[in-house]
């Protein structure tokens, strides 16, 4: 009977965990470029002698992996046995790398590398492999640092920016200059354009109206729009009369104030014809104890032109047409109703790039950035734009602002583009 001896061997492995320490590791931005630097201690009994270590680092973020030089830890054994292959082939002056240490020694690893956003947050890792022994097996990845944030701006240099004239703009256009009195108005004889100063407090309220102007004039934050006249005829006379009536008025007035401001010119002014000013004989009839009120303003509600006069002179027999001609006819014989109009000016620019600023100091630069690009054109901009975008990491966008304002003289980009260049 035959015996048979069954031997079983225990298949263990080469590898006997590595025993590495790694110290001081940083993971930095510098001139566009990733630093990667850390310190590496290995124990002398890291390995077995007859093998060597290879790690590489590495960084990623689960989407993205950048692989950087491998370096190596060699056991005594297999530091002896690597001379001997090289010199065999015919390396006799061979050492130890500059990537290769002992185990029991210390290594200094570095690298550069250039940016990429998605490093903002990934990890810094290493892959282990060991040779030797008649294999090749892998250690597995040790995490050296999560969540790395290489790209981290320092705080940017922000300049507050003061208004200027030279950048004003229209922010409120056609606006109402208030008068004392809600209606300006001068006051022409019957049938006549000729502008009496002394007659109706004429001189007083054109003397006013000139003030307003010049009051526009000389603000910093105004601007004359125009001048609106509208010339009025009361209701007496014929159509075609009344029509060229109540333009002279108004051309008249506006031919007194160029002669008292000579630099307006005529497309300042704006005449509207009113022709006859049957709003103005309404308002007065509201107002009034008139005996045939509502008979009144019967006629001039429902009726125009002739027929509107006729029916008036005939009311009462007359009585009524007569009170009004002597009461309220007088008043309307008016130029206009003259209204100064102007627009309300601001540095609009100045104001958007405070703001934006306050939203870069608020860690907000795509806020910033949508306020800024409508000023682009603006040198007082330019550095604000360059502390956006290198806060959205947008370097090239940011250098190119940088060098712009730098140009226009600005100390707060020098300082800002020393992060990235």
């Amino acid at each position: 009977m035959k015996r048979y001896i069954v031997i079983l061997f225990a298949l263990l492995p080469c590898v006997v965990f590595a025993q590495v320490n790694y110290d001081s590791k940083r993971v930095v931005y510098n001139k566009q470029s990733v630093e990667v630097t850390f310190d590496v201690t290995s124990g002398e009994e890291t390995l077995k002698n007859n093998t060597k270590m290879v790690l590489t680092p590495f960084l990623h973020n689960g989407a993205d992996t950048l692989w950087m030089d491998s370096f190596e830890v060699f056991g005594s054994v297999k530091y002896k046995r690597e001379r001997q292959e090289q010199a065999l082939n015919g390396n006799k002056d061979w050492t130890l790398s500059s990537n290769q240490i002992m185990e029991g020694d210390s290594y200094s690893f570095s690298a550069t590398t250039p940016y990429q956003s998605w490093m903002n947050g990934a990890t810094l890792s290493v892959d282990r492999r060991v040779l030797g022994c008649g294999c090749d097996c892998y250690d597995g990845v040790e995490d050296l640092a999560e969540g790395v944030k290489p790209y981290d701006p320092p705080t940017q240099q922000l300049a507050e920016v003061a208004s200027s004239v030279a950048h004003y703009q229209v922010v409120d256009t056609h606006k109402h200059f208030l008068f004392k009195d809600k209606g300006m108005q001068v006051i022409y004889p019957v049938s006549q354009t000729k502008l009496y100063l002394d007659r109706y407090n004429n001189q007083q309220t054109l003397d006013e109206i000139i003030e307003a102007i010049k009051n526009i004039e000389k603000c910093d934050q105004q601007q004359l729009n125009n001048i609106e006249m509208m010339g009025f005829a009361s209701p007496e006379g014929t159509l075609k009369f009344n029509t060229e009536l109540g333009e002279g008025r108004a051309n008249s007035l506006r031919k007194y104030i160029q002669s008292q401001m000579p630099h307006l010119e005529d497309e300042q002014f704006y005449i509207i014809n009113g022709v006859e000013n049957w709003e103005g004989l309404r308002e007065m009839v509201v107002a009034s104890d008139l005996k045939d009120k509502d008979a009144v303003l019967e006629i001039i509600d429902t009726k125009s032109g002739e027929a509107r006069k006729t029916a008036l002179k005939r009311l009462n027999n007359g009585t009524t047409y007569r009170y009004m001609l002597k009461n309220f006819y007088p008043q309307l014989r008016k130029a206009c109703y003259i209204a100064v109009y102007y627009d309300e000016l601001a540095d609009v620019a100045a104001a958007d790039i405070n703001k934006a600023n306050e939203l870069i100091r608020q860690n907000q630069p795509a806020e910033a950035l949508d306020i800024l690009k409508k000023h682009e054109a603006d040198s007082r901009a330019w550095n604000s734009l360059g502390a956006s975008m290198i806060m959205l990491e947008r370097v090239d966008e940011a250098i190119y602002w940088f060098e712009k304002a730098i140009e226009a003289g600005s100390e707060e980009a020098k300082e800002n583009i020393k992060y990235l260049k």
